[in-house]
């Protein structure tokens, strides 16, 4: 990690010597703390492990908005220091700089360096639970195009470039024609997607003999999303809005539904999310949660409940909150969240049954 950090900040270093850049990213660390039977304690490099509460972002960009550089993951820290990082080219933009050519739509060319790349979304992700998601698989590095018409239409295609185990590719389109409305359709090949305990676009499944989870890939993936912003829409005074995702998996014919009730008004927002999966002819598995955020000029708080699967309530539920607040030119938190026993992991804050809290300070620039 020390090695990867001392070659970014010589990189950054000479970009600034040639290039007109702008620099932004941030810096978070802190701990979590489990218990379950009996505390633990992850934090960077303990063993491997990695966690939330320890991460750093860098990003590099030429103030013309010729071209950016994001360095995703170099955290959460982890002992293994893999991280992934994107580079961006505006073609239009270097187009209309080397020949004064102005095109009437945007494009965008990139590569995904060891790292996952999500298609177009119109669903509104409220929950912060991806639940519509689809994405490429990880660990590999993905070609990606872009074009856009003002806000009617953006297309994206991204694939895989052969360096990594799984070949895959995905196309996207994404709509918004009038204010408060959005829609999407999107198709992926070689594509992550959950099954199984609520794991809904990782798609690991638990083998009968070791009982350990098996990631898998999805060979194929369609879908659909709409967000309909009512408070946009009619010019409301406050926010109102619903949103519906489809999405199925065409080799395991795997449903997957969701949709969201969010709103606000003044300094408060929540939100309610309900979604199901239907494995052929398996029983469907239900998912819902909860949360409200009350935004104050000094304190964030927010709460939410949920339960992975509705069926089995009293050992999938999880309660939590969290309050921040910022001073000094840093910015705190601490998030607390209790878990049932049977917690996939999929929804919940933590994945993790038991009793968790995570205090971290972090600073951006």
């Amino acid at each position: 990690m020390k090695k990867i950090l001392t070659i970014l900040a010589v990189a950054l270093l000479a970009c600034t010597t040639v290039f007109a850049v702008s620099f932004s990213g941030s810096l978070t660390a802190g701990a979590e703390l489990n218990y379950n039977d009996h505390w633990s304690v992850e934090y960077y490099g303990d063993d491997g492990n990695s966690t939330d509460a320890a991460s750093l972002k860098l990003g590099v960009a030429d103030e013309n908005g010729l071209w950016s550089i994001n360095f995703n993951t170099i955290g959460n820290f982890d002992a293994s220091g893999a991280w992934g990082a994107d580079l961006t080219i505006g073609f239009s933009e270097a187009l209309n700089a080397a020949f004064g050519t102005t095109l009437p739509v945007d494009i965008d060319l990139s590569t995904v360096y060891n790292d996952r790349y999500t298609t177009l979304r119109a669903y509104n992700n409220a929950s912060g639970n991806n639940v519509d998601r689809v994405r490429t698989v990880g660990g590999t590095t993905h070609f990606v195009a872009q074009v856009a018409y003002e806000n009617y239409v953006t297309v994206a295609g991204a694939w895989n470039a052969n360096i990594g185990p799984v070949n895959s590719m995905a196309v996207s389109a994404l709509s918004a024609p009038i204010e408060g409305l959005k829609v999407s359709v999107d198709y992926a090949h070689g594509a992550e997607n959950k099954k199984a305990d609520w794991n809904l676009y990782e798609l690991k499944v638990i083998d009968p003999e070791t009982e350990e989870k098996e990631t898998i890939t999805s060979k194929d993936v369609v879908g659909a999303a709409i967000d309909v912003n009512l408070g946009s829409l009619l010019g409301l005074d406050f926010n109102v809005g619903v949103s519906a995702s489809e999405r199925y998996q065409l080799d395991d014919k795997l449903n997957t539904t969701a949709a969201t009730i969010y709103g606000g008004v003044d300094l408060v927002s929540g939100y309610v999310e309900y979604a199901f999966q239907k494995l052929d002819k398996e029983d469907a598995q239900h998912y819902l949660e909860a949360g409200v955020t009350v935004d104050l000029d000094v304190v964030d708080v927010k709460a939410w409940f949920g339960a992975d699967n509705l069926k089995n309530f009293s050992k999938t539920y999880y309660v939590g909150a969290s309050v921040g607040t910022s001073f000094g030119g840093l910015d705190y938190s601490v998030i607390v969240e209790y878990a049932g026993d049977e917690v996939s992991g999929a929804y919940n804050q933590f994945g993790k049954a038991g009793f968790t809290i995570t205090p971290n300070v972090s600073v951006s620039f």
